[in-house]
């Protein structure tokens, strides 16, 4: 719980895309993390957003081999900042219990509430709300 903001942001590289207010999120959410929880996710996820100067861009599955890759819809921005900080710190919390996507891998519905119910744990601590 180290980094300042601009070490996060500059450890992230360009694995942090999106609109200047999502940047600052994902970063303050991160600071509420321990370091080596940053250093991993700042190392091996993508934060992804729309952003100002394009419409659109492209990923390759060289860029993303190996890697998390965690969207974040506009109309997230348009929530309390409390619920944007839980949100982000949600998603971490999927990446860092290593929760499988239920998109990809079919899961039973006990099996995808009990990571959901993980995965607010894991934001509810670093947010300190019980």
């Amino acid at each position: 719980m180290s980094y300042t903001k601009v070490e996060i942001e500059e450890k992230f590289g360009a694995r942090l895309v999106g609109k200047r207010v999502t940047k600052r999120f994902v970063i303050e959410a991160l600071q509420l993390l321990p370091d080596e929880v940053v250093d991993f996710v700042t190392k091996n996820v993508w934060f992804v957003s729309s952003f100002e100067d394009a419409w659109g861009f492209v990923l390759t599955g060289e860029e993303l081999q190996g890697k998390q890759l965690i969207f974040l819809s506009d109309d997230l921005f348009g929530e309390s900042e409390k619920q944007i900080r839980y949100t982000i710190l949600h998603e971490v919390g999927h990446v860092i219990l290593k929760h499988r996507n239920a998109i990809l891998q079919s899961q039973t519905k006990l099996e995808s509430q009990k990571q959901e119910m993980e995965a607010d744990s894991f934001a509810k601590k670093f947010l300190k709300i019980n």
